[in-house]
């Protein structure tokens, strides 16, 4: 029996990426958590201090300009996503914020004017993560009396909260300009592992 081989124009070509690398501002050389970007080439995210005892929230612009943030009084601040208007959001509190908050974290929005504290009504810590074009902002928080974390969507001033379905947690990772949002649960227990989904026009999709 003779091999099959696929004809040379369907050949797979290896993808090239090309990579920018750049230092933490001055003063932080602790870890360095880069985590988003946005259409403009702005990147958003974390940097520590040398001693690793606080963080403050970074913005790298395009052409290589660095800024730092931090609420007045706050140890631990990151940015997790920048939307193309140019708003940010993360958290920030008084002991290290990790990825998923902490009891007493708070969520965070920021501009280049100001910033503004986002909490989701009744939990013990909110983190947000993901903004898209319309400011639709997403995010995770704490529920105190099950110690596990649920997923929310903030749109024209009204908290949505977002759970897997018979899930014991769900995380919200991100959201996209069509309002697609991904995140990750949890089924059983908190021991189990945990999985992916993909919510889009209110119906959720495993990715396990």
């Amino acid at each position: 029996t003779g091999l099959l081989l696929p004809p040379a124009a369907n050949a797979q070509t290896q993808a090239s990426c090309t990579f920018t690398m750049f230092s933490p501002p001055s003063g932080f050389s602790g870890d360095f958590l880069p985590m988003g970007i946005n259409h403009y080439n702005t990147v958003v995210g974390g940097a520590y201090a040398t001693n690793q005892n606080s963080e403050k929230g970074f913005t790298r612009f395009s052409g290589g300009s660095i800024s730092t943030f931090a609420p007045s009084g706050a140890l631990f601040t990151v940015l997790n996503k920048r939307n193309l208007n140019g708003t940010s959001v993360g958290q920030y509190g008084s002991s290290d914020t990790g990825t998923f908050p902490v009891s007493g974290t708070h969520g965070l929005i920021l501009t280049s004017k100001a910033f503004a504290t986002l909490d989701y009504p009744g939990a013990g810590a909110t983190a947000l993560t993901g903004i898209n074009k319309w400011n639709t902002i997403v995010g995770t928080a704490l529920n105190t009396s099950t110690g596990g974390d649920f997923g929310f969507r903030h749109a024209n001033g009204t908290f949505s909260k977002i759970m897997f379905p018979h899930s014991v947690q769900t995380t919200v990772a991100a959201i996209n300009d069509k309002g697609v949002i991904v995140g990750g649960y949890e089924l059983g227990s908190f021991e189990n592992p945990w999985s992916g989904y993909i919510l889009q026009n209110g119906a959720f999709k495993s990715l396990s």
